[in-house]
């Protein structure tokens, strides 16, 4: 399930110094149902300045779609799925890079931070991060984005 742009209210602080996001646009997904045993996903999520002429992007690839595309990007309240794209680490020395690309997709994610968990619970193994970062490139029609921040999440689970 998708939620984008949601208004927000609240606030982040670290070390002292408190941002305000009261009125800010956010997204969040989630999974409903039951998921198979074993399941492996990239996803890649991104909100825009509302100025933007692509609003916002969905990208994923992995064993929790079912067969289903829910590749997609958003231009104003304009939805426009994407064909299947193909998520590939970058190895060129950059500090997690990756590149996605389609026939209609071409896009680099620079990380800048990273959450990331290991377990091995004998019953349950999981190897789960979430890149916050940025995109570049291009998009359907040859839109261009710059620097637009977002999320990267790699998932591999066995339970």
């Amino acid at each position: 399930t998708k939620r984008i742009f949601s208004q927000t209210t609240g606030y982040v602080e670290i070390a002292g110094d408190r941002k305000v996001w009261d009125g800010a646009l956010a997204g969040f997904d989630f999974s409903e149902g039951h998921l198979p045993r074993h399941t492996q996903w990239n996803w890649a999520f991104a909100l825009l300045p509302q100025n933007a002429e692509v609003r916002a992007l969905n990208f994923c690839t992995g064993n929790n779609l079912g067969g289903a595309n829910e590749n997609a990007t958003w231009s104003g309240s304009q939805f426009q799925k994407t064909p299947a794209v193909r998520f590939e680490a970058i190895k060129d020395g950059s500090a997690k890079a990756w590149k996605i690309t389609s026939q209609e997709v071409d896009l680099r994610f620079d990380a800048v931070c990273e959450h990331t968990e290991k377990n091995n619970l004998i019953v349950a193994k999981s190897e789960f991060s979430q890149v916050f970062g940025v995109f570049s490139g291009t998009l359907q029609q040859n839109r261009r984005i710059e620097n637009a921040p977002g999320i990267l999440e790699i998932q591999d689970t066995l339970w």
